[in-house]
C-alpha cells in the first residue's frame, strides 16, 4: 500500500467524523448568531481531509506511485467529502439546494461520461484545469461556510457553481468526438 493511497483512505476515514460534527443536532440551531463548536470542528476536519487530497496526488505523482486503486479511491474520497459537506451546507442554510443539485449533476454526468468513454476504449484523463479549480474553488467555498466567513464564502461559492457547470460542459464538450449519441 502506497502512501498517496493511505491518504486517500485516511481521507475516506475522516468523513464520519466530520459529519459526526457538521450535523451534531444537539448542537444544531440555524437561529443562533454565532457557530458552535462542532462546526469548527467539522471545519478542520474538512480542511485536513483537503489537505490529504493535494497530497496524494503530488506524492503519487512525484514518487510514480499512481495506482489503479487510487484512480478509483481518489476521485469517490473527494466526491463523498464535498457531497457530504453540501448537504451539510444547506442543512445549516447556508446554501439553495438547488445549487447543490446542480453541482452534484454534474458530478454524476461526468462520472457516467467517463464511464462511457471507457466502454469505446478511451483512455481516463486527469482532472482538467476547468476541473482542478472547480475542486479547490468547492473546497475553499466549504471551509469559508464551516469558519464563518460570511459574504467571501457566498461569493467563492456562486463563483465555484459557475465553474462546475462550465467544466462540466467543457468535458462534455471535449468528449464529443468519441461518442455517438
Amino acid at each position: 500500500m502506497t502512501i498517496p493511497n493511505l491518504l486517500t483512505i485516511f481521507r475516506i476515514a475522516l468523513i464520519p467524523f466530520f459529519c459526526y460534527f457538521v450535523f451534531d443536532l444537539d448542537t444544531y440551531n440555524i437561529y443562533k448568531t454565532s457557530h458552535p463548536d462542532n462546526l469548527l470542528i467539522a471545519g478542520v476536519i474538512f480542511s485536513i481531509a483537503a489537505i490529504t487530497d493535494f497530497f496524494d496526488g503530488y506524492l503519487a505523482r512525484k514518487w510514480n506511485q499512481t495506482s489503479n486503486l487510487g484512480k478509483l479511491l481518489d476521485p469517490l474520497a473527494d466526491k463523498l467529502l464535498v457531497t457530504a459537506a453540501l448537504i451539510a451546507l444547506i442543512e445549516w442554510r447556508f446554501v439553495p439546494g438547488w445549487t447543490v443539485v446542480i453541482i452534484l449533476s454534474r458530478e454524476f454526468i461526468i462520472t457516467a461520461l467517463r464511464g462511457m468513454l471507457a466502454e469505446v476504449g478511451v483512455k481516463a484523463t486527469g482532472a482538467s484545469r476547468l476541473g482542478k479549480v472547480k475542486t479547490v474553488l468547492q473546497i475553499i467555498a466549504v471551509i469559508s461556510f464551516l469558519f464563518d466567513l460570511g459574504w467571501f464564502a457566498t461569493m467563492v461559492y456562486n463563483v465555484a457553481v459557475v465553474f462546475t457547470v462550465v467544466s462540466g460542459i467543457d468535458y462534455m464538450w471535449k468528449s464529443r468526438e468519441h461518442l455517438k449519441f
